[in-house]
């Protein structure tokens, strides 16, 4: 199966992330200019990539495959990701209590996580991710202490971003939706502080059971 072979399956409700009132604009994050209009390809292939994202089991070929491919989609798609999650004070607030929201959420983050796993650049990661190693597709070193800091990186990144229009409600949002991703995520890490990973060869099979 493909990186991009998966199934098709709808939610016959749930909220749009690209509407005209969504804000883009988060120059503090410091990942390039706000997104202009995608064109209705780019639009429908994010919007696979978020279905993929939501009903795959991932594993870390299949992850790396889609993040190769979400950002050819678009220049500054991880923002508009970011923007259209947390500056829409709608979303801010509503995102723990709508399931297929904080479900999406849950799966990006987690998704994430798996990929600097797999290909993180070390030098632009240690700032929040500590003692991060990496050789080829085998990591070492990453315990849940990396997954604290880095949830926390993202708090204080989102509260910088939503600035003085953020109040205690919306913070209080932000802090619960961040615990469940952190206790999410972690069932996603290879090893803990109380175990180490498996040697990691090139082959699919591999990867998969080590992911």
């Amino acid at each position: 199966m493909g990186c991009w072979e998966s199934k098709n399956v709808d939610s016959p409700r749930r909220p749009s992330l690209f509407r005209s009132s969504a804000v883009y604009t988060t120059p503090e994050f410091g990942l390039g200019p706000p997104p202009g209009k995608l064109s209705p390809e780019e639009l429908a292939d994010v919007k696979h990539i978020m279905n993929t994202l939501r009903t795959e089991q991932l594993d870390l070929v299949m992850v790396s495959c889609m993040y190769d491919k979400l950002f050819q989609v678009h220049p500054s798609v991880k923002q508009m990701f970011i923007n259209a999650a947390f500056l829409d004070p709608e979303y801010a607030l509503g995102c723990t209590s709508d399931p297929w929201f904080q479900g999406f959420l849950k799966a990006y983050i987690n998704a994430i996580i798996k990929y600097i796993l797999l290909q993180a650049d070390e030098t632009k990661l240690q700032e929040f991710l500590g003692d991060l190693k990496e050789s080829h597709l085998r990591v070492a070193g990453i315990e849940k202490i990396h997954v604290e800091m880095m949830m926390q990186f993202l708090y204080m990144g989102f509260v910088q971003t939503m600035g003085s229009s953020i109040d205690q409600r919306k913070r209080s949002a932000l802090e619960h939706l961040l615990s469940l991703l952190y206790h999410d995520a972690l069932q996603f890490l290879p090893l803990t502080s109380d175990s180490r990973p498996p040697a990691v060869t090139d082959d699919a099979s591999s990867i998969r059971a080590a992911s």
